[in-house]
Order: C-alpha cells, then sequence, then structure tokens
C-alpha cells in the first residue's frame, strides 16, 4: 500500500525540468563580478553609502547587460531567463532611482527583490556542482 502511495503521488507532484541548454559559453567571470557586486550592494544601501552603491549598480547593470545579450542569443532555448533578465535590469533601475532619491530603505528592499531575482535563474539554469 505504502509503495503505491509513493508512486501515486510522484504521478500528481511535477517534477522539475532541467532544461536542455548549453550554457559552457557563459562567462563565469560575469557571474562572480556579479556576485560580488550584489553581496556588497545591501550593506552599503543599509549604511547608506551613496557612492559604494553607485560602484556596484555599474558593475551589476554591465553584467545584466551581458546576461540580457547571452540569453537573447538563446531565447529559443531559455525564453524565460530573458524574461528574468528583463525584470531585473528593471529592478536595477529602481534601485538607481531609490539611490538617487537618497531613499537607501527603498534600495535595500529593492535589492533584496534583486536577490530573489537572480536566485530564480540560478534555480532553473545554474549548472548543479557534480
Amino acid at each position: 500500500m505504502r509503495q503505491f502511495f509513493l508512486s501515486a503521488l510522484l504521478l500528481v507532484v511535477p517534477v522539475a525540468a532541467i532544461p536542455a541548454i548549453d550554457l559552457s559559453d557563459f562567462d563565469d567571470d560575469v557571474m562572480r563580478a556579479m556576485d560580488d557586486a550584489y553581496k556588497d550592494l545591501e550593506p552599503v544601501l543599509g549604511a547608506s553609502n551613496a557612492d559604494a552603491a553607485r560602484v556596484d549598480l555599474a558593475v551589476l547593470k554591465e553584467g545584466y547587460q551581458w546576461t540580457h545579450e547571452y540569453f537573447t542569443g538563446k531565447k529559443a532555448e531559455a525564453p524565460d531567463a530573458l524574461e528574468i533578465v528583463i525584470a531585473g535590469r528593471k529592478l536595477l533601475g529602481e534601485i538607481q532611482s531609490a539611490l538617487d532619491a537618497r531613499d537607501f530603505t527603498l534600495g535595500v528592499t529593492k535589492a533584496r527583490e534583486l536577490h530573489a531575482n537572480c536566485k530564480s535563474c540560478h534555480d532553473t539554469y545554474k549548472p548543479k556542482k557534480q
């Protein structure tokens, strides 16, 4: 009976499909730079350090631009990745606007949303360590 239940459960619970996309040409250095900038962004916004936040935003904007171009070329294989990148670029603009208004609280909130945006793409596309 238990075995039947587990088999039935597997039929009902959707399993996330692993995308069939070749990411071997993805620039890992871009991701590392973005990761470093993101890890720094929220704390410097929290500390109201506008100059450091601008440096981090510049790195992130450049990285999202590269990623946008990359996934535009792979749109047929990863259409949702392109949507994630576009949403992330919008968030970067919102962080920039908050920074320009010196609204560091909003900047931190938007930086957290940006983290969720990054994570959503990584959850789907970042190759799992073997």
